[in-house]
């Protein structure tokens, strides 16, 4: 029995979330577990004109007093039941020529902030777990600590919100992202607290574990289990010499309702405990 892929899209329109899912969708980008933006590439084919010239119109890059609209991406199997992906904000939108219409929309995590500034201090010495709920607050995200505590002397901050999330990381020592509508701190090269998500040829793995530079790149049927900051545990029988467990630095999606892609690629460096 075939379980039929399901990928959604929803934008905000008229200040209500719309979602899309019976047209043709296409969407690929990437998540990491530090203080890089996630990004994502969506294509929609053939939308109502009243819905494109909406999108197209509330979304241009040229009218900086537009405010960013949301966007979030969803995907899973009829048997299973969607998941989210992705929640961000749209950067810039385009369309292709006729006859089949598409609008290209590029979007990243927390693009919103970017123009909103803020000036922040804390005391002389101000625990780490305290400045980082400070700043999920300013961002309107929960905060995810399992970094190790420790004081920060005279910390301050001036500039745009979501450039807050790098001066974090330079405290040093730790990881920080944005991952929807959290905000993830945790000590660097270091998993997340979780479970261990096993991939082989039986949980979709396709092909063989590839090197890379900074561990092994290993691409599976779409799997949403992996988290970027948590452990996958590689096993292959025809190169058992990547065998192992691994902290995963970046996730890539290439997802379509209708074309052929429907994978995930996991990054990740060798964890031994």
């Amino acid at each position: 029995m075939i379980d039929d892929r399901v990928l959604r899209v929803g934008i905000e329109l008229d200040g209500v979330v719309k979602y899309f899912e019976t047209v043709n969708i296409k969407a690929s980008g990437s998540k990491t577990n530090n203080s890089t933006q996630n990004e994502f590439n969506i294509s929609i084919t053939n939308l109502s004109k009243e819905t494109r010239d909406y999108i197209l119109t509330n979304n241009n890059i040229l009218n900086r007093k537009l405010k960013n609209k949301r966007v979030t991406i969803e995907a899973g199997r009829k048997s299973t039941g969607l998941s989210l992906i992705f929640s961000g904000d749209i950067r810039m939108v385009n369309t292709t020529q006729p006859p089949d219409i598409t609008i290209n929309i590029k979007t990243y995590t927390g693009d919103s902030f970017k123009s909103d500034l803020i000036s922040t201090s804390t005391g002389a010495n101000t625990k780490l777990s305290q400045i980082c709920q400070i700043v999920a607050n300013s961002l309107n995200k929960k905060l995810t600590f399992q970094a190790t505590d420790k004081s920060i002397a005279n910390y301050s901050f001036t500039g745009a919100k979501l450039e807050q999330v790098k001066r974090l990381e330079d405290l040093g020592g730790i990881d920080v992202t944005i991952d929807n509508d959290t905000m993830v701190v945790k000590n660097q090269d270091l998993p997340l607290n979780g479970n261990v998500v096993l991939i082989n040829s039986n949980t979709g793995m396709i092909g063989l574990p590839a090197i890379n530079e900074r561990g092994i790149s290993v691409k599976t049927l779409f799997n949403n289990n992996v988290k970027a900051g948590t452990i996958m545990r590689v096993r292959s029988e025809i190169n058992p010499a990547l065998n192992g467990d691994y902290v995963v630095y970046e996730i890539r999606y290439d997802l379509a309702n209708r074309d052929t892609p429907f994978y995930t690629t996991f990054e990740g460096t060798k964890y031994e405990t």
